[in-house]
């Protein structure tokens, strides 16, 4: 424990066997990137692991990049971006969390490539200055010309 508490980094080092909940916890609670050193998947994500990437991301907003995309909740992203703003270019290319951060960040629309013309709409109304970084969408810029 006393590893990791040193350098969170350290959890890469400790065998699987060994590896607790509260040795987790005080790698990213020491280095929030030491979270990509936590043994999970799809299939042994719980709760406790969702604890451990908020703290995280709590530490470090950057860790962001280092959790799996499917964990990426609101919580999550709300707390890595304000830890620090630039966990916004790892955001999901998820709707509802981008409607969430688009009013305020414009220029995160660059970063999603998925969304259909209407809920491109929808997030033109919530701040038409997205299309000013993403262009490629006709339907969005004709309906902004005509407001």
């Amino acid at each position: 424990m006393h590893a990791v508490s040193i350098s969170g980094d350290n959890l890469e080092y400790v065998p699987g066997d060994l590896i607790t909940y509260d040795l987790c916890l005080a790698a990213v609670t020491q280095d929030g990137y030491a979270v990509k050193y936590i043994p999970v998947s799809k299939h042994t994500y719980n709760t406790e692991i969702a604890k451990l990437y908020l703290a995280a991301v709590n530490d470090n907003g950057w860790a962001l990049d280092n959790i799996p995309m499917y964990a990426r909740t609101l919580e999550i992203c709300t707390a890595a971006v304000k830890q620090d703003d630039f966990a916004l270019k790892y955001l999901p290319d998820n709707y509802m969390i981008v409607k969430h951060f688009i009013k305020d960040n414009p220029c995160i629309i660059k970063n999603f490539k998925t969304f259909n013309d209407e809920q491109y709409m929808n997030l033109t109304e919530l701040n038409p200055r997205i299309v000013c970084y993403y262009q490629h969408h006709a339907i969005v810029l004709q309906s902004v010309l005509r407001m």
